[in-house]
């Protein structure tokens, strides 16, 4: 008897357990992503949007990048600790920020696909809406005064801008983050790090937008499933593209040489590239 007590219990538990594996896997939504490396795998898509498509872009790591390994995203978890280790004056929250929001603003930054204008513009001429959707802030940090100013004038800069038919936008419906809300900004939707799909609905309802297909193009997993969740309640066609043009860039330099450049930049307030820690 007791053999068969311990038998259905045994059975009882990985009824359970499979239970729950499938009633998760049924709950969680699946946003199906193309991954490319360069938007050329995208070119057909791209040469067919028009007047009904709204063509979305991430702006860091997808349009424009650093060649200075650190000015990246993408740092592996083990060097952000190290550094914070070798720095002790990080801990400090405000000397963080500082030192991150220089890390913006002094390395250089490239176009990651320099043709990345000409399919802007191409898109604009097809009649499509060409919108940038990013995490970034909504108002200063650290050093920078105006987030979406900032980021706005160096895309200009760099030959790129946006669809800018609506006007200047705050979304107060949305939350709050540092005193500021996300914001519409020269074409440029920065969602003062809250979910993309949740800024974009708020784009759409604002401005009663309706596309009928969305493209979608970010170097984060995260990313395109809030996008991808917008659209599919909205009943809206998509595409998501996983991007990882941004690999071509530079490798990792060696960690001696990581930490010099991250002290120059903390104790000098002064950035010395990849190329020019090298040749020291």
């Amino acid at each position: 008897m007791k053999f068969f007590k311990n038998y259905f219990l045994l059975l009882l538990v990985g009824f359970v357990f499979i239970a729950y594996i499938f009633f998760n896997r049924q709950s969680k939504q699946y946003y199906p992503t193309q991954e490319i490396a360069s938007f050329a795998q995208a070119q057909e898509l791209l040469n067919q949007c028009g007047p009904n498509a709204l063509v979305l872009f991430d702006v860091d790591d997808v349009l424009i990048t650093s060649p200075d390994y650190i000015a990246r995203g993408h740092l592996p978890k083990e060097l952000k600790t190290q550094i914070a280790q070798a720095f002790s004056q990080l801990s400090d929250a405000d000397t963080l920020e500082e030192v991150y929001s220089l890390l913006w603003q002094k390395p250089a930054r490239v176009l990651i696909e320099p043709q990345v204008t000409t399919i802007i513009n191409n898109l604009k001429q097809q009649g499509a809406l060409v919108i940038g959707l990013t995490s970034m802030e909504s108002g200063s940090y650290g050093v920078i005064a105006d987030m979406p100013k900032w980021r706005a004038d160096m895309l200009k800069n760099m030959g790129i801008s946006f669809t800018q038919k609506y006007p200047n936008q705050i979304y107060t419906q949305l939350k709050e983050y540092r005193n500021n809300y996300p914001v519409l900004y020269e074409g440029i939707l920065c969602t003062n790090q809250q979910p993309k799909g949740d800024v974009l609905a708020a784009f759409l309802d604002a401005n009663n937008v309706h596309p009928q297909l969305i493209v979608f193009f970010d170097d984060g997993l995260k990313n395109l499933e809030s996008v991808g969740e917008c659209c599919k309640k909205r009943g809206i066609a998509y595409r998501l593209f996983h991007y990882k043009g941004f690999e071509r860039f530079s490798s990792a330099l060696d960690l001696p040489l990581i930490m010099k450049q991250v002290g120059m930049l903390i104790n000098e307030h002064r950035w010395v590239s990849d190329q020019e820690i090298i040749a020291a």
